[in-house]
């Protein structure tokens, strides 16, 4: 392909002209009269952070070669190998690459982006080596602080109400076997100041080609309030709300059940 190619002798001269000008991507010999280095790069880096790098040295060394990309280079090039197609090549590839690293950086953004603005707990499980992210919302619902939660998933399995872990447990190998699109349960959860939360859990397994889940990711809600709202009209259907007594309603429905008992088992007696 054709470039357009301007030259600096100095990393502060290309510094100033870099003010003053824009380009694709920058060809950075790491020795220069003033800069020499993985120095040369970091400086670089600071200064135009989106613009491609090209790492030149006078020798070959793998290990510098890594260094280099882990410095902020694109690629790496040592004198003898800049001929015009490798060059090119190279040329092409550092813009390419640095393409996807903006929209990698840009996608992570809004992903924490989403999560700091969220009002759910995020959670995502790694099956395979048993580490879950807890997000700090996540721990806040708990009322932990982000430093007093750790990165195991028994830490969480663990604060699940005796009478709601089976029930819980059989869901969660549900989904994960492949007999339900999401993993979605309610459940309590137990808080730092020893009460239980009722908690809105939703999430998705990933699988790999030879269909073993390997990861688990999804959010997690307080619903309390809600779960309160719905037993306090639960008990106005079957109780009246002047002095709080039972009514007929809660009346015909102790006697269904009294009979359905009665029913089942004949030696049972009732008045």
């Amino acid at each position: 392909g054709m470039f357009e190619v301007g030259t600096e002798r100095s990393l502060s001269a290309a510094l100033v002209g870099l003010a003053q000008t824009t380009v694709d991507v920058i060809l950075l010999d790491l020795n220069l009269p003033d800069s020499e280095g993985l120095d040369t790069i970091m400086n670089m880096r600071i200064k135009v952070p989106l613009i491609p790098i090209i790492a030149l040295t006078g020798t070959y060394d793998p290990a510098l070669a890594v260094a280099t990309v882990q410095a902020g280079a694109q690629d790496y090039l040592y004198r003898a190998q800049v001929e015009s197609e490798l060059l090119s090549k190279s040329i092409l590839y550092s813009i390419e690459r640095m393409k996807i690293l903006r929209q990698l950086q840009e996608s992570e953004e809004r992903y924490e982006v989403v999560i700091m603005g969220s009002n759910d707990g995020i959670w995502d499980w790694d099956l395979e080596r048993e580490v879950v992210y807890y997000s700090q919302r996540w721990k806040e619902l708990l009322g932990f602080r982000d430093d007093e939660f750790g990165s195991t998933a028994q830490e969480w399995l663990d604060r699940i109400h005796p009478d709601d872990r089976r029930r819980f447990d059989t869901v969660l190998q549900r989904h994960l076997s492949g007999g339900s699109h999401h993993f979605e349960i309610e459940y309590r959860l137990l808080h730092k100041d020893g009460t239980y939360l009722w908690m809105a859990v939703r999430g998705i397994a990933l699988a790999r080609e030879d269909k073993r889940v390997y990861r688990l990711a999804g959010s997690q809600s307080n619903i309390s309030h809600r779960k309160e709202m719905e037993r306090q009209l639960l008990h106005n259907v079957y109780h009246d709300i002047l002095t709080g007594l039972p009514n007929r309603r809660f009346f015909v429905l102790e006697l269904e059940k009294t009979l359905a008992r009665k029913r089942r088992n004949s030696a049972y007696a009732c008045a």
